[in-house]
């Protein structure tokens, strides 16, 4: 059996794949707590207001509004952030030049399609226990 995460955070600005991902994550019980965000200026925010208790593991969308998910890695990497916790960049659509993008970021484990199905999820939740360098094929 998994131990739950303390915190997953969801940043998405589609509010049916956010919707879907909250569901499947309560649903898959890997995690005490989901928050969802509709774009990464709101990460930002949480990040700065949470910074003592930061998620365990972030999925981010790549394509959204004001901020897109490498200029949020970016921001994390500059702020202080880097290292407190990992990411999985998930799109509906699998770029080969993304996910080698994505490789350059050290807190992203990998790199999958959304909406995630249960499988995905657990994968994504195993990597995490314990804190390996590994990375999720897609």
């Amino acid at each position: 059996m998994i131990q739950p995460l303390h915190k997953i955070l969801v940043i998405d600005d589609d509010h049916t794949c956010r919707f879907i991902t909250e569901f499947l994550l309560n649903d898959f019980g890997v995690t005490r707590e989901v928050r969802s965000l509709e774009n990464a200026v709101e990460g930002i925010k949480h990040f700065r207001f949470h910074e003592n208790d930061l998620p365990d593991l972030v999925l981010l969308d790549i394509n959204m509004p004001m901020m897109d998910a490498w200029e949020f890695l970016d921001w994390v990497n500059e702020n202080g952030f880097a290292g407190r916790t990992r990411f999985v960049i998930y799109s509906t659509l699998v770029r080969p030049k993304d996910v080698d993008r994505s490789k350059a970021y050290p807190d992203v484990i990998g790199f999958i399609e959304k909406p995630p199905s249960k499988e995905e999820l657990e994968r994504i939740i195993q990597m995490l226990e314990p804190r390996t360098p590994r990375r999720i094929a897609i």
